[in-house]
């Protein structure tokens, strides 16, 4: 079981060091020598790298903060008002709880009061941050929206000049965000996403880890994690199941893509990585759902949510952390007949935690994926 993990460890630092995910365009990688200084509130782990690489690109210093592992309103506000949000000239505010927001609240008044140039800007919607938007303090912007939920490093480092030259008055030529596909399929081996089932087939096919008339799984993917290079658990996932005679289909985009996509490619099973997939309560004319038609195992197989490590969780007598419990009856009710952990987080030596496998899970959830699919061609009687 080690070895196959390591496998995965040694072929994702080659894909690391080798592949070029899609770069769309260039943009002016100099601006004038202002300083802007710009802190993000709330960016996930998986961010910070990416970021940090366009931030060094373009010259722009950036400070950023993680998501929140504090519970308590007390531990909240004092880890809060250690940050000096005076100092910065814009601030872009993410993924924050309701405890956090409360806070904000006081503390950006504050820091405006002692800084009336400073601006505070969404980088994306959140419920949390409503009472930030209610009371004018949190304000909003469509463009910096299209290049934050187009998110690459290209666009990132527009996303940074357009800052520089929007809100803090630098010389800059901004560029509009390039577009990135909204769907598609993935493949770790791949340098490209694949728009469509003809063109991930024939590539697919004509690969040596292909296995004509073996059956083929779909794995329903949050594309970000690919995007942020934080994919490693579900790389791990394909070359497990690769290696034990299936092919593999990773999947990404909205309900109705989705939705054709499994209709090509006609899995014998499918996987959810994330929040969301093909499932729906509308029905067809024969009063069948989505998941009723197509009639195949559906199995939730992720890695574990928030900052949780694999010894961590092995400590936790619950356990996974809330927000997997809180997920699962959604989940359930959806149509998932098993939910498996398969992944949890470690430190990547640069400060943030990112995903990994967790060795013993996974080749145990790919073992229960082969046994479902064999269990399909056994005689019903």
């Amino acid at each position: 079981m080690n070895r196959y993990i390591s496998k995965f460890v040694f072929f994702f630092s080659i894909l690391l060091n080798q592949t070029t995910f899609p770069v769309y365009g260039n943009v002016e990688d100099t601006i004038s020598s202002k300083k802007a200084h710009i802190l993000f509130v709330g960016l996930w782990d998986r961010a910070f790298e990416p970021m940090q690489t366009a931030s060094e690109l373009v010259g722009i210093p950036v400070n950023k903060t993680k998501i929140s592992d504090y519970s308590n309103p007390d531990e909240v506000s004092a880890s809060l008002e250690k940050i000096p949000f005076a100092s910065y000239d814009l601030i872009y505010v993410l993924q924050i709880n309701d405890l956090e927001a409360h806070a904000l609240v006081r503390l950006f008044e504050e820091a405006l009061q002692k800084n009336p140039k400073l601006k505070i800007v969404q980088l994306d919607y959140r419920n949390t941050q409503d009472e930030l938007l209610s009371k004018g303090i949190l304000k909003t912007d469509p463009h910096v929206l299209d290049f934050w939920n187009n998110f690459d490093t290209e666009n990132l480092k527009r996303l940074l000049i357009y800052s520089s030259v929007k809100y803090l008055g630098n010389l800059g030529k901004i560029l509009p965000p390039v577009e990135i596909a909204s769907s598609g399929f993935y493949h770790p081996e791949s340098k490209k996403f694949f728009l469509d089932w003809d063109s991930y087939q024939t590539w697919y096919t004509s690969r040596k880890n292909y296995h004509k008339d073996a059956p083929w799984v779909n794995i329903v993917l949050e594309p970000n994690y690919v995007i942020y290079h934080n994919s490693l658990t579900y790389d791990s996932l394909i070359i497990s199941l690769e290696h034990k005679g299936v092919n593999v289909c990773a999947i990404y985009g909205n309900l109705e893509n989705l939705r054709n996509f499994i209709l090509s490619s006609k899995p014998n099973l499918l996987i959810l990585q994330h929040h969301t997939g093909p499932e729906g309560s509308d029905r067809n004319e024969k009063g069948k759902t989505f998941l009723e038609e197509l009639g195949i195992p559906y199995l939730y197989g992720a890695g574990l949510l928030g900052r949780m490590t694999a010894s961590d969780w092995k400590k936790e007598p619950r356990g996974a952390n809330w927000s997997i419990y809180a997920s699962l009856p959604r989940l359930e009710y959806s149509g998932i007949i098993e939910p498996h952990i398969i992944g949890a987080k470690a430190e990547s030596g640069k400060g943030y935690l990112l995903d990994v496998p967790i060795p013993e899970r996974l080749d145990r959830f790919t073992d229960r994926v082969l046994s479902l699919i064999n269990l399909q061609t056994k005689p019903i009687n």
